[in-house]
């Protein structure tokens, strides 16, 4: 996993990761507030994302 700050400067930081769904692997990607305990943005995808390559 790794953790970047948010890119629009908010007090957010974007978390990346992986996950399995269904028996298949993604890459995820959360925009999460932590003072606000919101998740801001969601997505998941087989596409590199951040720091994570591409999932064949």
């Amino acid at each position: 996993m790794s953790v970047v700050k948010d890119p629009q400067r908010k007090k957010a930081l974007m978390h990346y990761s992986q996950m399995w769904k269904n028996g298949k692997l993604y890459n995820v990607e959360v925009l999460y507030d932590k003072g606000a305990n919101t998740i801001m943005h969601f997505k998941y995808t087989k596409k590199p994302l951040g720091s994570l390559p591409a999932i064949k």
